[in-house]
């Protein structure tokens, strides 16, 4: 009998151990490359990833390169580099978004001449072909950094910096149709000597939210109307630094900024009618470390923070790649990782995958390097929300990604459902009981449209 009782208690603490931690990686890849600057998870669950690729060693010339990694695996499926017809170029891409079609759009700069341009790129999924790519500018260096799906996906919303003849940038946003890469506007907005835009997000009304920095690396925010391009507001912040990320709160709608500046990482909450900022952060730092910088942010399948970077360890050491978990009610880390492959690493980007693992592209030593966390498990669990008048409820998980829906007779409903960053990422007629749900963990915005009438309501439908 003891014998016995001493075998299950040893199976017990070997489960235990082999128990999955969230910050446990599941792989580790390194590519020939230079930086990884994006990644994000395609209709189909693989991960695309943007960033560029030493041109010559000699001198800092690049090309941009685009990665479709094996989500098991981490291997490459295809791996495409986008070049100028010129030599000696500096190409960039910096970020990529996934479109309703499945199609990659990638942006980034373009050089010829000598003259750097704003670049958008049309990606076929498959086979990383482009399906047209378009240049924007003046004859002063321009860039496009961030990118984003409007509601309807009829548009594509980038930002960026326009210089004009004085060698001065000001903040740039386009708005472009998907098809053929024509510009429905292009609006730029000055508040000082410099200002350029990093990061853009649609809230849930449609305005565009852009952060960046404006002269002196002061950060700024505006909120753009999606129609005309007029700032609804636009806000010149005390603090150094610039807006890395902006994210939608689904809760409240709130915008969230995480912003960076000479080691030091802020977490701010704006409110949305007003632009006042209701909570500041400067608690973003880790213990026996130094010269933390985040430079990235997504959110996990139970509503927090994950943010990366990097953080300066030793003399020897170096620099870790660094990724943090934190509280969005406080803006405090909760847990953190560093992680090492060579004396200077760095994390650059997030993600989070369908089964809530969050994928990370950043460089070791100037190589690309990739890693998949096992992060928090996704399922879908029942959700307190009901619809108006109760034409459907949500009302028991059928299996991981399928809901059950209890729909009133003679009822006509549709779902579409949108990210964070306000990218749609499901617009379905609901025809029967079951709801097949394609996503990550975390919290969305859900409208439904009940015969014919729209309700905009906030949802947790993943976690």
């Amino acid at each position: 009998m003891k014998k016995n009782i001493w075998v299950m208690l040893l199976l017990v603490f070997y489960g235990v151990l082999k128990a999955q931690n969230e910050w446990d990686t599941v792989w580790t890849r390194i590519y020939s490359g230079y930086h990884v600057h994006d990644i994000d998870v395609d209709q189909n669950g693989y991960y695309i990833a943007v960033g560029d690729i030493e041109e010559d060693i000699i001198q800092p010339y690049y090309d941009a390169v685009v990665l479709r990694l094996d989500p098991q695996t981490g291997d490459t499926l295809w791996r495409k580099i986008y070049r100028s017809p010129e030599t000696s170029t500096r190409d960039h891409a910096f970020e990529v978004a996934v479109d309703l079609q499945g199609n990659y759009v990638v942006v980034g700069q373009l050089e010829r001449n000598g003259d750097p341009d704003l670049w958008v790129l049309k990606v076929n999924p498959q086979t990383g072909d482009t399906i047209w790519t378009r240049t924007y500018g003046s004859s002063s260096p321009d860039a496009a950094y961030s990118v984003t799906i409007d509601p309807s996906g009829n548009y594509y919303i980038i930002t960026g910096t326009y210089s004009n003849y004085l060698n001065s940038g000001n903040l740039w946003i386009l708005k472009l149709d998907p098809q053929t890469g024509d510009t429905i506007f292009s609006r730029t907005y000055a508040g000082g000597y410099y200002e350029a835009g990093y990061s853009v997000a649609v809230d849930p009304q449609g305005y565009y939210v852009v952060g960046g920095e404006y002269y002196q690396s002061r950060m700024v925010l505006l909120k753009i109307d999606p129609q005309t391009g007029d700032t609804v507001w636009h806000r010149l912040s005390i603090y150094s630094g610039h807006v890395d990320k902006v994210l939608i709160e689904p809760s409240s709608g709130e915008y969230v900024l995480l912003t960076h500046s000479g080691g030091y990482n802020y977490l701010f909450k704006v409110e949305p009618q007003t632009g006042d900022v209701l909570l500041v952060s400067d608690s973003l730092v880790v213990p026996y470390a130094g010269d933390e910088s985040l430079y990235s942010m997504t959110c996990n399948s139970e509503g927090y923070y994950i943010a990366v970077g990097r953080a300066y360890i030793s003399d020897y050491d170096g620099y870790d790649g660094l990724i943090v978990k934190i509280d969005p009610q406080t803006g405090n880390i909760l847990q953190y990782a560093l992680v090492g492959a060579s004396s200077d690493d760095a994390f650059l980007a997030v993600s989070t995958d369908r089964q809530g693992s969050y994928i990370v592209g950043g460089y070791a030593y100037y190589e690309q390097w990739f890693l998949k966390f096992y992060g928090v498990p996704v399922n879908i669990a029942e959700s307190d929300f009901n619809s108006p008048g109760g034409s459907f409820s949500f009302s028991s998980v059928v299996s991981k990604n399928r809901i059950k829906l209890n729909l009133r007779p003679g009822k006509r409903l549709r779902f579409e459902i949108f990210t964070p960053e306000g990218r749609k990422i499901l617009d379905k007629d609901i025809r029967s009981n079951i709801l097949e749900v394609w996503m990550p963990g975390g919290t969305y915005f859900l409208k439904s449209i009940i015969n014919g009438k729209i309700y905009k309501n906030k949802i947790l439908i993943i976690k």
